[in-house]
């Protein structure tokens, strides 16, 4: 239902550029952390939103609950301590011992 104008992407502009500009995008903020590389992946976020009126008053609209799951390595895990000084999770922390 959309125009033929609607359709063209103008030079220089990304393949997305008329889905955001109209407000019909979706996004995707994906976050994994990890306890280094003999860890793995210790936590796996997402949050799907949508930014409403880009280009002069921009606002966000989160469409879904926030996904926010724990992982919990081996017991054999190595956790790399340079790693997790960024999240400040270790194997004894609460949301690793429950997972």
């Amino acid at each position: 239902d959309e125009s033929l104008d609607a359709l063209i992407i103008p030079k220089g502009k990304s393949i997305a550029h008329n889905v955001i500009n109209n407000d019909r995008a979706v996004f995707c903020s994906f976050v994994l952390e990890h306890g280094g590389e003999y860890c793995g992946i210790i936590q796996v976020s997402a949050q799907l939103f949508c930014i409403n009126n880009f280009h002069a008053n921009p606002k966000v609209e989160h469409i879904s609950n926030k996904f926010n799951k724990y992982v919990r390595p081996p017991n054999s895990a190595i956790w790399d301590q340079n790693t997790t000084a960024v999240h400040h999770l270790s194997s004894t922390s609460p949301q690793i011992l429950s997972a």
